[in-house]
């Protein structure tokens, strides 16, 4: 039996950079190198340099595997295929960034500091009739500001069943405030307040709410981390 060579390659590693934390999803290719030909069969280990002892392993065909990064810096990622009775094994390598997670300074005024998901804090009553400011303030693990307002994945307003206000995680309809992909919604705004160093977000509470009532804001930064607060329209 003549072994065939084979060629591993990192093809993805989403998201890159990663946060501290955060599951990263690896991809990868197995191919012949010629003249070998064929499928190869057998698993493919992804391991990472840096002491993490982070590992995923899959299956050919599957294309890719998980695994959770906890160590900040450039890590070494590793793809090795196993070989099979037909095909000989080998590895490729990438390199990827691990950042520390964002410290959250928190909600402004008019809002109360953010809470979690499921114990949101409190901010009290605002008015229906005019809207409502959104502003909060991030920094990076330097301690500069984060300006990008990529950095927020996901803000949106979730409705409390009833309309009423209460210590738990809202249940109701949501409402999709801002996302990267579609931008602000409903007539709102977002900018970066650079004379403030704060992110400014300009709901349109009449235009992309289902009335008057309570609802929990629910950020979520792309590192992973989840900060909420509820307010009373009326």
């Amino acid at each position: 039996t003549i072994m065939g060579n084979t060629a591993t390659t990192i093809t993805s590693d989403v998201p890159a950079p990663s946060f501290q934390g955060q599951t990263v999803t690896v991809g990868f290719s197995v191919v012949p190198v010629a003249p070998a030909v064929g499928s190869p069969t057998g698993t493919v280990t992804v391991t990472v340099s840096g002491g993490s002892g982070a590992s995923c392993v899959a299956t050919l065909p599957s294309p890719s595997c998980s695994l959770v990064l906890t160590t900040a810096g450039t890590v070494t990622l590793t793809a090795t295929y196993s070989g099979d009775a037909l095909f000989l094994a080998s590895a490729g390598v990438r390199q990827h960034t691990v950042a520390v997670p964002y410290t959250f300074i928190g909600f402004l005024s008019p809002l109360s500091t953010a809470g979690t998901l499921t114990a949101p804090s409190n901010s009290g009553s605002g008015n229906f009739s005019k809207g409502l400011p959104i502003k909060w303030q991030v920094k990076d693990s330097s301690g500069n500001f984060v300006t990008s307002l990529t950095s927020t994945q996901t803000l949106q307003a979730v409705y409390y069943a009833g309309g009423v206000c209460t210590t738990g995680q809202a249940t109701g309809q949501a409402f999709v405030l801002y996302q990267p992909t579609t931008g602000a919604t409903g007539g709102s705004t977002f900018r970066y307040d650079s004379n403030n160093n704060q992110f400014l977000f300009n709901w349109s509470t009449k235009v992309v709410t289902t009335g008057p009532g309570c609802y929990e804001l629910v950020l979520q930064l792309n590192d992973g981390s989840v900060k909420a607060t509820n307010i009373n329209l009326q």
